[in-house]
């Protein structure tokens, strides 16, 4: 509780509320964030965090990211809360999936340093 306005207040997680087919990048603004690609069978194939519009063109996706139907995101601007958003996401993901990661997630969030 907010004590000056007596108000509550709760942080919430990102529910990757929005979302664009890849095909309507043209006239999207890229922002940063939170972040899953769909596939034509609607199973969650990856999940990330940064920009969204940059990340999903970077080369090292080339080989698999034509199978990418719909990605969902959350704008999350904060990296520190960027890369805790994708670490709970893609733990749930495991709990949900027998620990399995999405299929072309190599690590459960941050690399080891």
């Amino acid at each position: 509780m907010d004590r000056e306005s007596g108000k509550f207040c709760f942080r919430v997680i990102p529910n990757f509320e929005k979302n664009i087919k890849p095909n309507n990048f043209n006239d999207f603004e890229d922002v940063k964030g939170v972040y899953r690609y769909r596939n034509t069978n609607d199973e969650i194939i990856y999940i990330g965090k940064g920009w969204i519009k940059k990340n999903f063109k970077r080369s090292d996706k080339k080989s698999w990211i034509d199978k990418v139907s719909k990605i969902e995101y959350s704008e999350v601007s904060d990296e520190n809360d960027q890369f805790k958003f994708e670490e709970i996401s893609i733990a749930a993901h495991k709990i949900q999936n027998n620990g399995k990661l999405p299929k072309y997630n190599i690590l459960s969030g941050r690399a080891p340093k």
